[in-house]
């Protein structure tokens, strides 16, 4: 589920798309789509591993909010608008859900 900016919304579930590529590069996340490859944050390499299509972007950003000890209203925010920039360039996917 996501807004008619496709920011997904907080209850939505997201996951890496299986053929975006990954590569740790000296310490960096690299992840690569079909057309272009993107150099993670500490924190948006945080975001990615817990992809996995089990947690909403809520819990994503809770995750976030008590690792760097920011405010969740903040994390919901920031993880819904690097959500919104990844599937944009196709290297993550929505999960169906039932």
């Amino acid at each position: 589920m996501t807004t008619e900016l496709n920011t997904p919304a907080p209850d939505a579930t997201i996951r890496r798309r299986l053929d975006s590529r990954v590569r740790n590069h000296q310490g960096t996340l690299v992840i690569a789509g079909a057309t272009q490859a993107f150099e993670l944050t500490a924190v948006a390499a945080f975001v990615w591993r817990l992809l996995d299509g089990s947690r909403t972007v809520r819990e994503v950003s809770l995750a976030v909010a008590t690792e760097y000890s920011v405010d969740p209203a903040e994390a919901l925010e920031d993880t819904r608008e690097l959500l919104r920039d990844l599937l944009a360039h196709n290297v993550l996917e929505p999960v169906n859900n039932p």
